[in-house]
């Protein structure tokens, strides 16, 4: 029997998954010297409110990440203020 991985960040620490399952990869931002990263939110910790998982995001700034690696996955574990853009879909 496999046991299911149940990730629980504290705080206002959020866990990610690159949109690209397995490589956290940078998005580069046209005339900008910053880089951003393209992920996708896998767990949230109690203090962050505006945030679920599955919610696609764009995250800049991620000074003190952490890339928390599990066999055939890579996660980066970063607090929510380095979040800038949270992507949506609209339906026509």
């Amino acid at each position: 029997m496999i046991d299911k991985i149940v990730y629980k960040p504290r705080g206002d620490f959020v866990l990610y998954e690159s949109v690209n399952r397995g490589h956290v990869r940078g998005l580069a931002m046209p005339d900008q010297a910053a880089e951003g990263k393209d992920l996708i939110v896998v767990a949230v910790g109690p203090d962050v409110k505006d945030l679920k998982p599955g919610d696609r995001v764009l995250v800049i700034g991620t000074a003190g990440e952490t890339v928390v690696r599990v066999p055939e996955t890579r996660y980066l574990l970063t607090r929510q203020s380095n979040v800038i853009i949270v992507i949506e879909r609209e339906e026509e």
